[in-house]
């Protein structure tokens, strides 16, 4: 684990400090792993900006009462958080390293991902073109929309 958090945040790695309680940045995470690829999530992990190296960067500190976070975690992703929970029992854990409590939350690859869905291209004004995949997507405010009405958005702004 200390392997993975000194790789530093990535795609698919995110660091919460969550000291005292879940922030609510861990569910936006959630989403943004849920709608791409997966990911992990680890809480009780404090980032220095300020420093360069990822071993002096992310610092371990724990966090204080990890079973009432992870207890906490559950009752918000089975909440109206989320839209839609991806997660088992053996995706949330409680990591310990003498005294050090970290919760590692494991958000698998989403299984819409995963399938071949259908697409649309679309030219816009004749120099790109913009991918629109018929898959659901995951907010952290509990909607479900599709990439069609993303891109619709998008077009939109560019008129």
């Amino acid at each position: 684990l200390k392997e993975l958090i000194y790789q530093g945040e990535k795609v698919d790695i995110e660091c919460k400090k969550a000291e005292k309680s879940v922030p609510k940045s861990a569910y936006e995470s959630y989403s943004a792993f849920a709608n791409t690829k997966g990911g992990y999530i680890i809480l009780g992990v404090r980032e220095d900006k300020t420093k360069t190296d990822p071993k002096d960067r992310f610092i371990i500190q724990g966090i204080e009462d990890a079973p009432k976070q992870k207890e906490d975690f559950w009752n918000t992703i089975n909440g109206n958080k989320v839209n839609i929970n991806l997660l088992t029992d053996d995706d949330v854990k409680i990591v310990e390293d003498g005294s050090i409590r970290l919760i590692v939350i494991h958000v698998p690859l989403t299984p819409a991902y995963s399938c071949v869905a259908p697409a649309f291209f679309i030219k816009i004004y004749g120099f790109f073109t913009i991918f629109i995949f018929t898959i659901p997507i995951i907010t952290a405010n509990n909607y479900v929309i599709s990439n069609i009405l993303t891109a619709i958005n998008l077009l939109s702004l560019l008129s």
